[in-house]
């Protein structure tokens, strides 16, 4: 990760997030990148894992892969809807069996598509938690630049 000039920003203070990944770097950058701007950050590399967290304990967001060995983001985001308190569902892939449109009608929050600017899935993922739950749009834009490293 590259190193940062200025000081942490506080965008999610406080706010707990799941990261599901299967390949260790980018999971690890994608906590990184939550933590610095001020979020809790949990991971976990399949879908099984992360349901099983998402049972124990509460997340305001999980952003998951969508193909992953070991349970993949699809079937974590359908399980996921299924529970009382889920948290909002963020889809990040570069190959998908659904399109955008059909990630959005199984229930997912958004769907950004690698590789991924980590500035703007930041604001974006922001921008939705701030909006009241019975009125989150469905799908926002988000440019497809490299991640920084």
């Amino acid at each position: 990760m590259q190193y940062r000039k200025h000081q942490m920003s506080h965008l999610l203070s406080g706010i707990k997030v799941l990261i599901v990944e299967d390949e260790e770097m980018l999971r690890d950058l994608l906590s990184d990148e939550f933590k610095f701007h001020g979020a809790v950050t949990k991971t976990a590399n399949d879908g099984r894992a992360a349901l099983e967290l998402i049972k124990k304990e509460s997340f305001d967001f999980v952003i998951s892969d969508i193909r992953m060995p070991g349970g993949d983001g699809i079937e974590l985001l359908r399980q996921t809807r299924k529970l009382p308190k889920a948290p909002l569902v963020f889809m990040c892939s570069g190959v998908s069996d659904l399109s955008r449109e059909g990630l959005l009608k199984e229930g997912a929050s958004d769907v950004f598509e690698k590789p991924f600017d980590l500035e703007k899935l930041v604001s974006a993922i922001a921008a939705q938690l701030k909006k009241p739950k019975a009125s989150k749009p469905k799908g926002s834009k988000v440019s497809k630049k490299k991640s920084k490293n």
